[in-house]
């Protein structure tokens, strides 16, 4: 990416770097860390819960908001309850 970037050619080369990458985080899961798993997958819940938070966050600031002052303020709280879905829900031990 270095190299591109000198060479004036970062947008093809990220184009197929990108998606390599991500996929390579996408199944690179089997190999994470046990404290890391131990931690589940949570990103389904976050997803279902997201949106809510964000719409909840900006009605509590009287409608207006700095969609990075939201994330900001959403993110955390979108974690931690999508924690809690997932232990309370999901989680079958």
């Amino acid at each position: 990416m270095v190299a591109a970037t000198f060479c004036g050619v970062l947008g093809y080369v990220a184009s197929v770097a990108l998606p390599c990458v991500v996929l390579l985080l996408i199944y690179s899961g089997d190999y994470m860390p046990k404290s890391v798993k131990l931690l589940g997958d949570i990103s389904y819940e976050m997803y279902l819960v997201g949106f809510p938070i964000q719409q909840a966050i900006i009605s509590l600031f009287g409608g207006n908001m700095n969609p990075y002052l939201n994330m900001v303020i959403a993110i955390p709280i979108d974690i931690v309850i999508g924690y809690l879905i997932y232990k309370i829900v999901n989680h079958k031990k």
